[in-house]
C-alpha cells in the first residue's frame, strides 16, 4: 500500500493541465520555447495573455523555460519546499529520458 501511495504522490502532472493551473495562479508566467532554430516567448497574468506570442530570437538547442510568480491574492505566503521539489524533478526525469532539468531558485 505504501508503494501505491508514493505512485500517486509521484503521478500528478501526467493530465496535461499542470501548466494551466500554473498560469492561472500566477500573478506573472513567462513561457520561452526554443524550436526550429528559434526561440519563442509569451507572457501571462492570472491565466491571460499579456504579450503576443513572439520570435525573440534564434536558438541551436530545443527546450522550454518557465518562469512564474504564485499570486499573492490567492497564496499570502508562497514557499516552495526545495527538498520536495528536487524529488518531483527527479521522479520526471526518470520518466522522460534524455530529459535535462534546471532548478533555478
Amino acid at each position: 500500500m505504501q508503494s501505491f501511495k508514493r505512485c500517486l504522490q509521484t503521478a500528478g502532472g501526467l493530465h496535461g493541465v499542470g501548466l494551466t493551473v500554473v498560469n492561472a495562479l500566477s500573478e506573472f508566467i513567462e513561457v520561452r520555447v526554443r524550436r526550429g532554430g528559434k526561440e519563442y516567448m509569451q507572457t501571462f497574468s492570472r491565466g491571460v495573455p499579456t504579450s503576443e506570442l513572439k520570435e525573440v530570437g534564434p536558438a541551436v538547442n530545443t527546450g522550454t523555460a518557465i518562469k512564474f510568480k504564485p499570486d499573492r491574492e490567492i497564496f499570502l505566503s508562497p514557499t516552495f519546499d526545495s527538498t520536495a521539489v528536487k524529488e518531483r524533478l527527479k521522479y520526471t526525469s526518470f520518466l522522460n529520458p534524455g530529459l535535462k532539468i534546471l532548478l533555478h531558485r
